[in-house]
């Protein structure tokens, strides 16, 4: 039928006006939400209109409109470092950051100044998402006219900062979660720290040298001979390393007086190339054979003509 939809419409409308007043007379007329402008939980009849700015809407969690920065609770002091990472990755660029320095010119992880103009910032949040201290977050407050648009838009670090307790109070689901994410951060960098001292202190009693066992008492040394050399022991005695060092010295010495001195073959010649011992003159022709392969201008000893020849 012609115009059946309009009547239907029609029927709609009218159905919740007529609920709408309905509502309100059973809430004490006109009484529509809560006090601090929150709605009431659930479906109710007759919400139609938000008188605002008398009434206003609770707003969801996840909302975003102007950035602010969270400070301690107990100590007041800053989460915010002054790592600039937020300014960096703002896309219309409306975040500038002074960073405070010493007395000697060096700089602190503290923000001397934090501005933001509110008149460009867009919300996208990404300053909130990329910070690595959870110190700047999305505010709730959207209601901020005012009829001065260059002085009053600029927001300063004392304008911008706000409790922990705020930001739990307007975002409880996500402050609950991000508290816990830093919990476990926290243990596992004690629990890291813990670990690498234990691993240090373990990896240097691995590296200390044991000494090693002494002998036994009845068990007798035996004397080096001639031609051994004593090795140094880490682990020996100082005295018993010094008497062996001392018994192999005069050992040495002995052998040396044993054998005649150079001085007693100053001649030359095959007679007196006889009367050497057989290892002396072996050392003499291989000491001459050795400077004449080195330069061969130079003549050939006579006492080696005569090793050689027989």
């Amino acid at each position: 039928m012609f115009g059946k939809g309009i009547i239907t419409g029609m029927g709609i409308t009218l159905k919740h006006f007529f609920d709408s007043y309905k509502a309100d007379r059973r809430r004490g007329l006109g009484t529509r939400y809560l006090p601090h402008g929150e709605e009431h939980q659930g479906p109710v009849k007759g919400f139609v209109t938000v008188q605002y700015p008398e009434e206003k809407l609770k707003v969801p969690e996840n909302f975003r409109f102007m950035p602010f920065l969270i400070k301690d609770d107990v100590t007041g002091e800053d989460w915010c470092t002054a790592c600039g990472i937020c300014a960096r990755v703002c896309p219309p660029q409306c975040i500038w950051i002074v960073r405070a320095k010493k007395d000697d010119g060096k700089p602190m992880p503290v923000p001397e100044g934090f501005w933001i103009d509110t008149s460009i910032c867009m919300q996208c949040g990404y300053c909130a998402e990329y910070c690595p201290f959870d110190a700047i977050k999305m505010d709730h407050i959207y209601d901020i006219p005012t009829q001065e648009r260059w002085d009053a838009w600029i927001f300063d670090k004392e304008k911008l900062t706000k409790p922990n307790s705020y930001y739990m109070q307007t975002h409880p689901r996500q402050g609950i979660a991000e508290k816990a994410v830093r919990d476990e951060k926290e243990a596992k960098k004690a629990k890291g720290g813990r670990a690498s001292k234990e691993a240090k202190a373990e990896s240097a009693a691995k590296t200390t040298p044991t000494p090693k066992a002494t002998p036994a008492a009845n068990a007798a040394p035996t004397a080096p001979g001639k031609s051994e050399t004593v090795k140094a022991n880490p682990a020996m005695p100082s005295t018993e390393q010094k008497q062996a060092t001392a018994e192999s010295r005069a050992d040495v010495k002995a052998a040396q007086t044993a054998v005649a001195p150079e001085a007693q073959f100053q001649n030359t010649g095959p007679a007196a190339e006889q009367k050497r011992p057989a290892d002396e003159q072996s050392i003499a022709t291989a000491t001459a054979e050795s400077r004449a392969s080195a330069d061969p201008n130079q003549k050939e000893d006579p006492a080696t003509k005569a090793s050689k020849a027989e």
